[in-house]
């Protein structure tokens, strides 16, 4: 039995996740997915939270209605590629973004703990990752 602690950043471009373009107080609803970690061969419980990291707003004049918020962030395992043995954790991340079309989500950070059996044979892939 393994358990995995993975923090990580997953940024995006500023027109990617925008705030409403109807008006600055109307919110956009976002799903976001993350492919996170190292692959599992069994994976019992992963315990995620994420964050608005970064954010972007063009027109100061009207940032009186900002706002934004992370309102779940929930896993599942996806086969990447399809015709590996093992899996990956994907993060879903639903989040909200209020301020105009103006206003833009430039980051989502993320961690969580896993606990499972990892795929062997992985060492190298995260050697770079690896915290002594």
């Amino acid at each position: 039995m393994d358990i995995v602690v993975v923090s990580g950043y997953k940024p995006y471009p500023a027109t990617l996740i925008k705030g409403s373009g109807k008006s600055d107080s109307t919110g956009a609803s976002y799903e976001c997915h993350i492919l996170v970690g190292p692959q599992w061969t069994d994976l019992h419980t992963v315990s995620p939270i994420a964050t608005v990291s970064e954010f972007s707003h063009f027109n100061a004049d009207d940032a009186e209605n900002i706002g934004w918020g992370v309102d779940a962030c929930k896993w599942a395992l996806d086969e990447v590629p399809p015709t590996t043995f093992g899996a990956q954790i994907r993060l879903k991340v639903f989040l909200h973004a209020r301020g105009g079309p103006d206003f833009s989500v430039r980051g989502i950070a993320y961690h969580l703990v896993a606990k499972g059996t990892v795929k062997e044979d992985q060492e190298q892939d995260f050697e770079d990752h690896r915290q002594l």
